[in-house]
Formats: C-alpha cells, structure tokens, sequence
C-alpha cells in the first residue's frame, strides 16, 4: 500500500508539473496575441494614413495632361 501511495504521489506531481507548464505556455500565449493585436491594430492604423495621403499627394498633383497644356 505504502509503495502504491508513494508511486501515486510521484505521477501525481508529475501530473501537477505538467499542468503548471501548460498554464505557463497558455498564458504565454495569450500575451503574445494581445501583443500581436495591438501590432496589427497599428498597422492597420498606418496603412490608413498612408492611403490617404497617397489619395491626398494624388489630389493635389495636376494631371499629365493639365502639365503638358499648362504650358
């Protein structure tokens, strides 16, 4: 009985190791998608700005053939 306890102990602490370390990596995890998202949001915010003064640069610009009569 004793033996059979000892061992039982012995998984059972592996098991708990086991499981602290999952908990670890998911928590991990999920600060690196936090991390990601906010970097994507980012991203998305400076793609915008670059398109709009690219529409704006575009606007502001005369045509190829408003430079060419201009003159």
């Amino acid at each position: 009985m004793r033996a059979e306890n000892k061992e039982l102990n012995e998984r059972l602490e592996g098991l708990e190791s086991k499981q602290d370390a999952t908990i670890k990596a998911i928590e991990s995890d999920n600060e690196g998608n936090e991390q990601m998202n906010e970097f994507m949001n980012e991203i998305k915010k400076l793609t915008a700005k670059i398109e709009s003064l690219e529409e704006e640069s575009q606007q502001k610009k005369p045509s190829l053939l408003a430079r060419l009569f201009r003159k």
